[in-house]
């Protein structure tokens, strides 16, 4: 996916209209800033900006995932997610609008006030650390949750976490 973004960037004179939309914000910062981007440049090309890079946003949060705290999933039978990549898991499923009113769920379903408190100590490994936490801050929890049956776990997808397992 990184080599796709950086090509994409380097062309995107060809592209005037064409968006980018990513799980993680790693997945755009990544290949751009090891290329010599800076953050305001991949603002300027893309129109894409973490919500970490807001003020008010990170003064809240330390993840950069949106799922619960931006986003919500509502499925065809009611069931309320954080997010569409976390619709249909048990896990996160937040209450059913057929059973509760929206801002009940949205206000105390469990899985959204976790996802609202997590701390980059409570994932761990390399994302503490991580050159790009203040823009990332810890990947998608989606993949988390996907990938480790847990939101606190880490975004394997993500190139820093994979080198650093190699590294171990």
């Amino acid at each position: 996916m990184g080599k796709i973004i950086l090509n994409l960037t380097r062309r995107r004179h060809s592209f005037q209209n064409l968006t980018i939309s990513v799980a993680a914000p790693w997945e755009i910062y990544l290949p751009l800033l090891e290329n010599g981007y800076t953050p305001q440049q991949v603002w300027e090309i893309w129109q894409y900006k973490s919500m970490l890079a807001d003020p008010l946003y990170s003064s809240a949060y330390q993840i950069g995932d949106s799922g619960g705290i931006g986003d919500l999933n509502i499925s065809g039978n009611g069931n309320v997610y954080p997010s569409v990549l976390m619709s249909g898991s048990h896990d996160v499923l937040c209450g059913n609008i057929r059973n509760q009113s929206l801002k009940w769920i949205w206000n105390n379903a469990n899985p959204l006030k976790e996802l609202r408190n997590i701390q980059l100590s409570k994932i761990g490994g390399p994302c503490v650390d991580c050159h790009i936490r203040d823009l990332c801050g810890a990947g998608s929890r989606a993949r988390a949750l996907s990938l480790t049956g847990s939101i606190y776990g880490l975004d394997y997808w993500c190139p820093v976490i994979a080198k650093n397992l190699k590294e171990i």
